[in-house]
């Protein structure tokens, strides 16, 4: 027991040197003025381990050999984020604890065969959630004309409910019951279904079809895409371990915070098609295109129209010492474009986090996990986007801004991605269990108000403070 007890120290002490950030007082009966403290409180940040289920670590405990095991299997998980040499080590662990491990192994995937048992018992699972959003903003009175800004001064909140099924060992069924937009705390939610679509695994050859009213799929980290309201089918499939393609078609739908049709055509149509390839553990890339017969209604410009659109997208995600960073750029080319918008405009996104969640650009992606109390995350953003890029309706920036109800000098400042350039600051912290609370703010203006009957380019800048209860 000798020699692996040396070698677990050993590596405990060459992680608990390479974790950025621990979490706060980690466990109750270890505390900060305790010897081992940072150590413990690294290595639990790292998740290598998590102590008992009363909050306790109980480090003058003698431990057992599955309970090491466990820890060694902890670690194998963290080998991409080690060096050298703590692999050797991890190696050397996993091996003098390997017939541990593997009956660890063969526990668990007994109690999850009977889990996946009793969930297909079950008719369907209810994941309740919740927002409160407190905005305030400094609109530019001169751009804007004084006009009532769309949420500003006013405690927000909104609704939803997701349910998931199972159909058989293959197919499943999602669905989402929610109010429409966000609503005036005191005032009654009118309540709607929004996603409800089937997923099929491993169906004729490909991996994953979804199909049903999905969230707009778009291209990229999340610059180009929508939460929902698209009726379509989604393909992915894998060619490689690194490698795989996505498809998607949709019909496009009116957002809730607008009136009338979207387009003025009856049926819009997105189409999208993407590669995307992760060469090393820190980076990935993906190259697409879109076709979309979406026109330029309700857009952030009144000099010009076009009928329909498609383009070129090109994203990456980079990983380095503890941050990672997001990029994409989509370029357009307009079809039947009149007056004087831009006929190829260009739109480009950066993202800069210590955020430990999918590359993808926020609040597509949340910066924490809900289920991680004590973790927090930030994230710089700025997007610069030329009108016409993006169409109607399919950019991710849309729903951080705060709006009139109606257009101002012909341009309904709703969107915060077409025709814009943005910069957003956001924080996010899990204080307990379930629970997301975000500080952000943004910086708005005009791309190009030559465009629009704009008499200045800044628009707003918005202060906001958001709670999220996971139920």
């Amino acid at each position: 027991m000798k020699k692996p007890l040396i070698l677990l120290v050993a590596f405990c002490i060459l992680c608990s040197t390479s974790v950025a950030m621990a979490v706060a007082d980690p466990f109750s009966d270890v505390p900060a003025k305790h010897w081992a403290y940072d150590a413990v409180a690294k290595l639990a940040e790292a998740g290598i381990i998590s102590g008992y289920g009363d909050g306790t670590y109980r480090g003058d405990r003698i431990i057992t050999r599955y309970e090491m095991a466990q820890i060694v299997g902890n670690a194998m998980t963290k080998e991409k984020m080690v060096n050298d040499e703590q692999k050797a080590l991890i190696k050397k662990l996993a091996a003098e604890f390997a017939d541990e491990i593997s009956s660890l192994k063969m526990r668990v995937s007994g109690v999850e065969s009977k889990t996946k048992s009793l969930e297909q018992k079950m008719p369907f699972t209810i994941h309740p959630d919740m927002w409160f959003i407190y905005s305030s903003d400094s609109a530019s009175q001169k751009a804007l004309e004084g006009s009532t800004q769309y949420g500003s001064q006013k405690l927000r909140y909104h609704t939803r409910i997701f349910l998931d099924g199972i159909i058989n060992e293959k197919m499943s069924w999602h669905a989402c019951y929610e109010n429409s937009g966000d609503k005036q705390v005191g005032t009654t939610a009118d309540f709607e279904w929004g996603n409800m679509y089937i997923t099929m695994k491993n169906f004729l050859g490909i991996d994953q079809v979804d199909i049903g009213r999905t969230p707009i799929w778009g291209l990229g980290n999340g610059m180009f895409g929508r939460p929902g309201d698209a009726d379509s089918v989604k393909v992915f499939k894998k060619l490689r371990a690194s490698t795989a393609v996505t498809v998607f078609v949709g019909n496009i739908k009116t957002p809730p915070e607008q009136s009338g049709d979207l387009t003025g055509e009856a049926n819009p149509t997105l189409t999208t098609a993407q590669i995307k390839t992760t060469p090393s553990d820190n980076f990935g890339i993906s190259f697409g295109h879109y076709w979309s017969t979406v026109n330029s209604n309700y857009l952030n410009f009144n000099t010009g129209t076009f009928r329909q659109s498609n383009g070129y997208d090109v994203a990456f995600d980079y990983h380095f010492g503890g941050l990672m960073l997001l990029g994409e750029c989509v370029s357009t080319n307009l079809v039947d474009k009149t007056g004087t918008i831009p006929s190829h405009p260009r739109g480009w996104a950066l993202e800069l986090t210590n955020s430990k969640m999918p590359p993808l650009f926020y609040p597509t992606m949340e910066l924490v996990d809900h289920n991680k109390p004590s973790t927090d995350a930030w994230a710089i953003l700025y997007h610069s986007v030329q009108p016409g890029t993006l169409p109607n309706g399919c950019g991710n920036w849309d729903t951080m801004s705060l709006t009139s109800t109606t257009p101002v000098n012909g341009v309904n400042t709703y969107f915060g991605t077409d025709n814009m350039n943005v910069l957003a600051l956001i924080y996010q912290a899990v204080p307990v269990k379930n629970v997301i609370v975000t500080f952000r703010y943004l910086d708005q203006r005009l791309n190009d108000k030559s465009v629009t009957s704009m008499p200045e380019a800044a628009l707003d800048k918005i202060y906001q403070v958001k709670v999220n209860y996971y139920f």
